[in-house]
């Protein structure tokens, strides 16, 4: 048998505990960033056009129904129906988010005119699809394009010194940004498909929320907010304020978000 000496075992336990720590600082961090699955995208364009969809055939034409045994299909069937018939009834088109994630590149730059006087500005580009105005998704043999409005210019942005600075100096050791996509639904089209692409496609029409730029470090590069959205950083800042102890010895200005540190 081989043993092992009590210093080596501390040093193991140790090790799971950091391990998990990091592990658990991670899970969090990305709590309030997980995407909209195929499903929740094609539940919430038939919510938004106020269509009951044909959840029969939802169930019976996908797993987990099909690659069950046909013993135990009956209750299955019965559970991802009131899944499914839930999911629907509980997606509020004014109160939820449609969440998509993907990768970007940010490219910060400045032109200087004739007086020396800088002007900076932020191009980003999805690293897939760098052109990309839309996002498709396939669900059982159908197409439903998610049309972000004025994604293209949200793309494109005026910054300031201070900004261009953040976001070279934490985006320039990156090659690819994870990037958080929040919509809201504003039409869901069921008129007729639309050809996009030479492929037939459903639009459903999204206005754009945030988008937010994050590096493998888990730090916010880059984030834009419409004007009518609250951010869900800024509501835990609130949330963080509102929650502080009667009497609180905190100094004002000593809690802040570390991604509007710019120097």
């Amino acid at each position: 048998m081989i043993t092992i000496k009590r210093h080596k075992l501390i040093i193991i336990a140790l090790t799971s505990v950091l391990l998990l720590s990091i592990y658990a600082s991670q899970a969090y961090g990305q709590l309030n960033r997980k995407a909209s699955s195929t499903e929740d995208i094609v539940l919430s364009f038939y919510k938004t056009g106020k269509i009951i969809p044909n959840f029969d055939r939802w169930i019976r034409q996908r797993a987990p129904y099909i690659d069950t045994p046909w013993s135990l299909r009956d209750k299955l069937y019965d559970n991802e129906l009131n899944r499914l018939q839930l999911a629907y009834q509980n997606f509020d088109t004014e109160k939820n988010d449609i969440l998509i994630r993907t990768s970007s590149l940010l490219k910060p730059s400045f032109t200087e005119d004739l007086e020396g006087n800088k002007t900076y500005s932020l191009d980003a580009e999805f690293k897939l699809a760098p052109e990309a105005l839309y996002f498709p998704y396939e669900f059982i043999e159908e197409r439903i394009v998610v049309l972000p409005y004025n994604l293209e210019n949200i793309m494109r942005s005026q910054i300031t010194e201070q900004q261009y600075k953040y976001i070279k100096k934490n985006s320039k050791n990156f090659t690819q940004l994870s990037t958080i996509i929040r919509m809201k639904p504003v039409e869901a089209d069921f008129t007729k498909p639309h050809k996009i692409d030479g492929i037939e496609q459903w639009v459903f029409k999204t206005k754009i929320a945030s988008i937010e730029f994050w590096n493998n470090r888990d730090n916010l590069v880059w984030e834009y907010t419409a004007p009518w959205y609250t951010s869900p950083h800024i509501i835990d800042i609130q949330n963080l304020y509102n929650d502080r102890p009667t009497g609180s010895s905190h100094k004002a200005g000593s809690i802040k978000p570390t991604y509007n540190k710019f120097e």
